[in-house]
């Protein structure tokens, strides 16, 4: 198989996957919305951050990330942000440090 066939069957089943949505519309049902959202979304990844100061040269932290946004009215709605971060070992002082961040507040899209 050469990388030209690949390239156009990456691009065939692309294309499909895009137009979907387009070949999913039916007369039949009448009038359909522009759009929908989900009333809840959440989402977990992962945290690098990288702080320096003059005493010590660079700390890095690892860690986790997790939000959710509840959409309770068409524009409005409320999110919540966790963080937490650490490093195993700061230079220096051979102890470990910690870093968490939690947020809460209301949006609107």
């Amino acid at each position: 198989m050469g990388i030209d066939r690949i390239r156009g069957i990456s691009f065939c089943f692309c294309l499909t996957l895009c137009g979907a949505p387009l070949f999913e519309q039916s007369e039949l049902r009448g009038n359909a919305p522009a759009g929908t959202a989900s009333a809840f979304e959440a989402g977990v990844g992962y945290v690098f951050m990288s702080m320096t100061s003059a005493e010590t040269p660079r700390l890095n932290l690892v860690g986790v990330d997790a939000n959710s946004v509840l959409q309770f009215a068409p524009r409005w709605g409320a999110m919540v942000d966790l963080t937490f971060a650490r490093a195993a070992n700061v230079p220096g002082t051979g102890q470990p440090t910690r870093f968490s961040a939690r947020w809460r507040g209301r949006s609107f899209s």
